[in-house]
Parts: structure tokens; C-alpha cells; sequence
């Protein structure tokens, strides 16, 4: 396979800005808003714009990437990354999701608080 001789169809541009703002569970953090650079988020609006048209697709994706995926019985792991020309600034870059099987949280050290954090996030809508 040539990888020169493939027939490449131009990817679906998403006109959607996918966001998160979340507040770390330390005491003196004033928030987080970080965008994310997901695949499948933006795959997700392609496949949902063909089943649901335009009128639905925003209702169908906060469903999937906000209701579904901070459900109560769910703990989620982003994956943070950024860019050598900005290395201050962070996006999300992708999400693991699992169902909770113990009341465990992943300690790490919140990026604007240089504090440690529990992250499992409290979610702002």
C-alpha cells in the first residue's frame, strides 16, 4: 500500500468549540476553562449531524460530553497537553471514561494552584 496513492477525502471541518470548566477541590482555586482537542468528540458531532440535522446536534453532543460522561457513576481521566510555542497553556486533549468500582480519586497537582488536587473534578455547567 502506497501511502502517497490513497484517496484522501478532506475532513469535515466541526464549527463547535468543545470546552470543560472545572474548579480543582482545593480550597483556593479559582477555576479552570480548558478546551478539548478530542477525536471523538468531533466525530461525534459529524455522526450526529447526519442522524439528528442541525436542529439536534448541540442537545445530542452536551448529552454525550457532559450529562453522560460526568454521570455520578463514572470516573474520568483527561489527558492534558500543550504546545511548545505556548507551554503555558493546557487543553484536553482526550477522556477516559470507566464506571466507579471504589470511591478512590487520582491525586494530582492542580496546574494554576500548584497544589495537590483530587481530580475527579466538580464540573461547572
Amino acid at each position: 500500500m502506497d501511502l502517497l496513492d490513497q484517496d484522501l477525502r478532506q475532513l469535515e471541518w466541526v464549527p463547535l468549540e468543545f470546552r470543560y470548566r472545572f474548579r480543582c477541590n482545593v480550597s483556593d482555586c479559582t477555576g479552570h476553562d480548558m478546551a478539548f482537542r478530542d477525536r471523538e468528540a468531533g466525530e461525534s458531532y459529524r455522526k450526529y449531524l447526519r442522524q439528528y440535522e442541525q436542529q439536534g446536534v448541540e442537545e445530542k453532543l452536551r448529552e454525550r460530553w457532559f450529562t453522560w460522561m460526568f454521570a455520578p457513576d463514572h470516573v474520568v481521566h483527561c489527558f492534558v497537553g500543550n504546545l511548545a510555542k505556548q507551554p503555558r497553556t493546557f487543553m484536553l486533549l482526550a477522556s477516559s471514561i470507566r464506571g466507579a468500582t471504589s470511591s478512590r480519586t487520582t491525586r494530582k497537582s492542580c496546574s494554576r494552584c500548584k497544589q495537590p488536587a483530587q481530580h475527579v473534578s466538580k464540573v461547572l455547567s
